[in-house]
């Protein structure tokens, strides 16, 4: 059995093995179709990819449909990524797809991750779904970076952001979402800079706002003031 054959089977019926498996391959070997579990200090992580390469002990490059899957249900996929078990970083330049127990889905031009302290940064060109308890969504965009804390359980979304849901549209220069990491729900938001907010045919305009989902109240600060449009035209 060829090195390259035998790779693949360890790693595609998915026993738990140590990521040292350059030494089965050989010093920048690289295998195809690979699937596996590697058994990390984060945890265990489950991988696939059409292409694998083993720079050294710890580099790995993955391409063509990359996914990446953590203990903690953080699925990524790509099309190519660099890991570095030594440093604890993955990055991509590549558009890439991030979800979390279903309850935290974005995508966005470029990846980096610090898995140690298990937090992401999408680069640019941002665009998270995320659900809410009556079933709908609220929608965010912004031009990026989005700083993703798992650990926080927070987001910090930059320049040009929009949040958007059936009852308003929000813009602002930054936001930050807060999560309730056991309910999987949204604690709060906090915008700032130039913050816009469009309810039906009212605005808003301030230079902070922090909206609470459990009273679903917004709180306006920094020279805040409000725009009315009544329905019917007073007599």
């Amino acid at each position: 059995m060829s090195k390259k054959v035998f790779l693949a089977f360890i790693l595609t019926i998915n026993i738990f093995v140590p990521l040292n498996l350059y030494a089965i391959v050989g010093e920048n070997n690289a295998g195809e179709n690979i699937e596996g579990v590697v058994n990390d200090d984060n945890g265990n992580i489950k991988f696939k990819a059409d292409k694998v390469l083993f720079e050294n002990k710890e580099k790995i490059h993955l391409e063509d449909n990359v996914n990446i899957v953590t203990e903690e249900g953080i699925s990524v996929k790509t099309q190519a990524l660099d890991w570095d078990r030594s440093q604890g970083s993955v990055e991509s330049g590549e558009k890439v797809f991030i979800e979390k127990d279903k309850a935290f889905n974005a995508e966005g031009k470029g990846l980096a991750v610090d898995t140690n302290n298990k937090q992401a940064v999408l680069k640019k060109e941002v665009s998270v779904k995320i659900p809410q308890e009556d079933l709908g969504f609220i929608f965010v965009t912004c031009e990026g970076p989005l700083d993703i804390d798992y650990q926080n359980s927070k987001a910090v979304f930059y320049n040009n952001v929009e949040i958007n849901n059936d009852d308003m549209k929000l813009y602002s220069d930054q936001a930050v979402i807060y999560f309730n990491s056991e309910l999987k729900t949204i604690d709060k938001i906090v915008a700032e800079g130039n913050v816009r907010i469009v309810r039906g045919k009212n605005t808003s305009y301030s230079q902070k706002a922090t909206y609470v989902n459990l009273t679903k109240k917004i709180t306006l600060e920094g020279e805040p003031r409000l725009i009315l449009f009544p329905e019917k035209k007073i007599q």
